[in-house]
């Protein structure tokens, strides 16, 4: 009977087919990459811009360009990959330099283009996290010898860390804000992605009018924050 029994269990299973376990957090990639990501390299110079809205765009010096649709990326050792047409694109954590300046990234990235690989460095552009910096940039303003664009910003470890400027790097400024206090001083060193974009605190006269392209970042409620220019300041 026990024999039955087992032979029995065995064939109901056979007709079943098995059941795919969820995914977990550490079978995802990065939060982070589901939003924009931007890449870079040189010799030769090339770059690519990665978002949900525009799909991935490779521009090359002195090359035609290439343009993929968007996929969400899947989870690799340290990072993320895109695969999309001919364009496959890892992206993983670790400090990178891109040979020509002093910056440090935090990303390494490796495109494949048909038959080509070409290595460079990455970031998440800092814009899309303003309306959550309000209450920092508003303070390290305050402290500011002069209400200026922001140009970069992030948290990290409970503090918010702002960068004001005027103009060139003699005008630039680093804000370090926590629990409702600003700190202020001169800034040092270029960062990854700096004023990519730049946003301009409200009120204000409207930047983009006459200079660039540009977006108006508004509250929950409607409220006017800012506008944030793409690429550069005006």
């Amino acid at each position: 009977m026990r024999l039955m029994i087992i032979a029995v269990l065995a064939l109901a299973g056979c007709g079943q087919s098995p059941q795919k376990p969820e995914a977990s957090a550490a079978d995802a990639a990065p939060v982070e990459m589901s939003g924009a990501v931007r890449a870079a390299g040189t010799e030769p110079f090339w770059s690519l811009a990665i978002s949900p809205q525009d799909g991935l765009v490779l521009t090359e010096a002195g090359a035609a360009g290439a343009t993929e649709p968007y996929v969400a990326p899947e989870a690799i050792d340290g990072g993320g990959r895109f695969t999309s047409g001919k364009m496959t694109v890892s992206i993983t954590a670790g400090t990178c330099s891109d040979g020509m300046s002093d910056i440090a990234y935090p990303l390494n990235a490796r495109l494949t283009v048909g038959d080509r690989t070409l290595v460079g460095c990455a970031y998440y552009p800092w814009g899309a996290n303003v309306r959550y910096l309000i209450p920092a940039i508003d303070a390290c303003l305050a402290k500011a010898p002069a209400r200026m664009p922001v140009t970069h910003a992030y948290l990290k470890n409970g503090y918010a860390y702002v960068r004001l400027s005027a103009s060139g790097p003699e005008e630039t400024y680093d804000c370090v804000y926590n629990t409702g206090e600003a700190t202020v001083k001169r800034a040092e060193g270029q960062l990854p992605g700096e004023r990519i974009p730049t946003f301009y605190r409200a009120p204000m006269a409207d930047p983009g009018e006459s200079c660039a392209a540009h977006e108006e970042i508004k509250d929950d409620n409607g409220v006017l924050l800012g506008w944030s220019i793409a690429d550069g300041a005006c």
